[in-house]
């Protein structure tokens, strides 16, 4: 028996393709890329975020400000003062 590539069919307007499986069943699958509907982009809210769900970034971008501050304050102190 040899495998073929998934085969698909797009309905014109939708987000979704009909993928047919190896076991011969057809499968819905949700497009990755946002779509347009009505004049509008759409898109999940995993995709809007980019997939970010944890706020750690905040945490490096301050703690990442300090370190830049304190390091122009000593530098300042030693050479200026």
């Amino acid at each position: 028996m040899t495998e073929t590539a998934p085969r698909s069919r797009r309905e014109p307007g939708s987000a979704a393709s009909v993928v047919i499986n190896a076991a011969g069943l057809p499968v819905q699958v949700r497009d990755t890329m946002p779509h347009k509907e009505n004049g509008r982009i759409v898109e999940t809210a995993t995709e809007a975020r980019s997939g970010e769900t944890r706020g750690h970034m905040r945490w490096v971008l301050f703690v990442s400000t300090i370190a830049v501050v304190a390091i122009f304050v000593y530098l300042w102190l030693h050479y200026f003062v």
